[in-house]
């Protein structure tokens, strides 16, 4: 019995730690994105903001929102989650 308890204690901390990588991970994809548009904004104004619109615009608007979108919508719960760790 105790050999079991044991090797299910082991494969609860091998899946928290596999979890831990992950959110790590996802983690850092997020701030790469997010300082990517912080540190690219004011480019972004000068050469985008100011074209006349068209399908070109349109592909650059949606591919670099929907990334930040994506990007707050995994680091807010992300932060939660990985403040929970050190709990």
């Amino acid at each position: 019995m105790s050999g079991s308890r044991q090797l299910m204690s082991s494969d609860v901390v091998a899946s928290l730690k596999s979890n831990w990588v992950n959110n790590c991970g996802n983690m850092a994809a997020c701030v790469l994105v997010l300082y990517d548009h912080l540190t690219t904004l004011s480019q972004e104004v000068e050469f985008i903001w100011g074209r006349q619109f068209s399908s070109v615009t349109l592909l650059y608007h949606l591919n670099r929102w929907t990334i930040f979108v994506w990007a707050v919508n995994g680091f807010i719960p992300g932060l939660a989650t990985l403040s929970g760790y050190g709990a």
